[in-house]
């Protein structure tokens, strides 16, 4: 047999063998038959390997859920493929109709095909809002009898002093007496509620921010608290005297009565100066009235004289009003700064009537209702007073027998109501020192009590069941709550508004 040599050379090798395929190829094509008009147009014999259209199979285009045999759980079951025609060819489609495994929620199905049911609901567990049946308690979702349901807690008998809003009404530790701020413990320090002292605490106010104002008698200071409970020196430079300027460098001497005007102003009845003070928003201390002289006399503000100015009060259109109480007048003072008698004969005593023929016996605590009337505690007496827009006197409330005794206002009893304060309601809140009580006065002139079990000492908690020592301050928030200063527990006390 002859080797062929594969060279590139004329002599043949891979030239020759190359002509010889060629020559076979076009010989073998011419002795195949040619494709009838019908192979022509079938789609199979121009598609190699694909489906034979009409056919179809089971499918599944997951991994978990089914087992290539079409064993599946839950939930998921197989789909099908159908071939049919795309571009001339026969196709198999996508897998359709088959269920992959899905999120699980509570609805008594395996829908995560893992065998098993309602095991893994992403928002059981989770906080939800409550239904009508809880009308503020945040819930929790819980899978119960293949529904997912909010349940939350039921309200409750309110629980003081843990913060949470146990009966579900919107408010938190309502019908609660708490420590604001002090620590029981006499003496002068500023700070956290938790650390600072008083020596005295006395009237209270309350700004437009919301920051508490407290009088310190004894320190000849006015301290100021915010609303976290931080206190600070607001006035006052600690030491006896008089003296204007800033703030801090001021001297008092023995400051009783705190309000503020619509401007922002703090007016300071200076009692034993007999004047009134006047602290600017910018801190600034000015004597406002009185000549420093001891004495009853009207006029011109710093020609005006007073005897021992204590409480005081501010109606809408800023005029003040002075608690006089050595004389038994109460003074106003105009906004332009004149100084008249508003009611008073000057006479210790009790008797209604005409403002300028009325008798009191101890001026202690006076507020403006906001109408044009004024309110009067008129200690010793033991009762309330009101001295209307015509300028009458009467007896708002108590029957001068000091006492204890709730029911309709001129029925009722106090011993020695020292201050007071309303509430965006209408109602007026008593200090009723020597029942160790706050008092409160409704609209319709029902006299309740609030606060205080009648037993002098000190307790937190639920309203009826607080104690007090000796309660001189009463501030509102315009809100929910009422300040109280109870003296001779060195405290402010906070009662949240039932």
């Amino acid at each position: 047999m002859e080797k062929q040599t594969s060279t590139r050379d004329g002599s043949g090798g891979v030239e020759k063998n190359s002509e010889w395929l060629a020559e076979k190829q076009s010989s073998d094509a011419a002795t195949q038959p040619e494709p009838t008009k019908e192979q022509q147009s079938t789609p199979e014999t121009l598609c190699k390997g694909t489906c034979s259209l009409g056919n179809k199979k089971p499918c599944y285009p997951n991994t978990t859920g089914c087992t290539p045999n079409g064993s599946c759980e839950g939930n998921c079951h197989m789909g099908v493929q159908f071939c049919f025609l795309k571009d001339e060819c026969p196709t198999w489609s996508e897998c359709l109709e088959a269920t992959t495994p899905s999120q699980e929620i509570c609805d008594g199905k395996d829908n995560n095909c893992d065998g098993k049911v309602d095991e893994v609901d992403p928002l059981v567990g989770k906080e939800c809002k409550p239904t009508t049946t809880t009308p503020c308690k945040t819930g929790t979702w819980k899978c119960i009898n293949n529904t997912r349901s909010c349940v939350a807690t039921q309200p409750q008998t309110e629980k003081c002093g843990n913060q949470q809003d146990d009966d579900c009404d919107g408010s938190v530790d309502e019908g609660c007496v708490a420590t604001f701020s002090g620590t029981g413990k006499p003496g002068y320090k500023d700070g956290p509620a938790t650390n600072s002292q008083f020596q005295d605490p006395g009237s209270l106010t309350i700004d437009q921010q919301g920051n508490l104002y407290v009088v310190s008698p004894k320190t000849h200071r006015i301290r100021k608290i915010d609303p976290s409970g931080t206190v600070i020196t607001f006035a006052g430079d600690g030491t006896q005297g008089d003296k204007n300027g800033p703030a801090l460098q001021a001297k008092f001497n023995d400051p009783y009565g705190l309000v503020f005007d619509s401007k922002g102003n703090l007016f300071v009845a200076d009692r034993s100066n007999f004047r009134i003070r006047k602290i600017d928003p910018s801190g600034l201390v000015t004597t406002f009235a009185g000549d420093g002289t001891q004495g009853d006399k009207n006029g011109p503000a710093l020609q005006a004289q007073f005897t021992s100015p204590t409480a005081l009060a501010i109606d809408k259109q800023d005029n003040l009003y002075v608690a006089d109480n050595t004389t038994l007048k109460i003074k106003k003072i105009t906004s332009s700064g004149i100084v008249t008698t508003f009611a008073g004969s000057g006479s210790f005593g009790y008797k209604d009537g005409p403002a300028s023929q009325a008798q009191f016996e101890q001026l202690s605590g006076l507020i403006s209702d906001g109408k044009g009337n004024l309110y009067v505690a008129d200690g010793t007496n033991q009762v309330i007073r009101k001295i209307d827009q015509a300028g009458n006197v009467i007896t708002f409330a108590g029957n001068r027998i000091k006492g204890y005794k709730d029911g309709p206002a001129l029925q009722a009893q106090f011993s020695e109501p020292h201050s007071l304060a309303f509430d965006n309601k209408g109602n007026l809140y008593v200090t009723d020192t020597s029942n160790f009580r706050i008092r409160k006065i409704d609209p319709a002139g029902n006299v309740t009590t609030l606060a205080g079990d009648g037993t002098q000492g000190f307790k937190n908690g639920l309203l009826l069941q607080t104690q007090f020592s000796v309660l001189y301050g009463i501030a509102y928030n315009g809100k929910d709550s009422l300040y109280l200063s109870d003296t001779t527990n060195y405290r402010i006390r906070k009662l949240t508004l039932p």
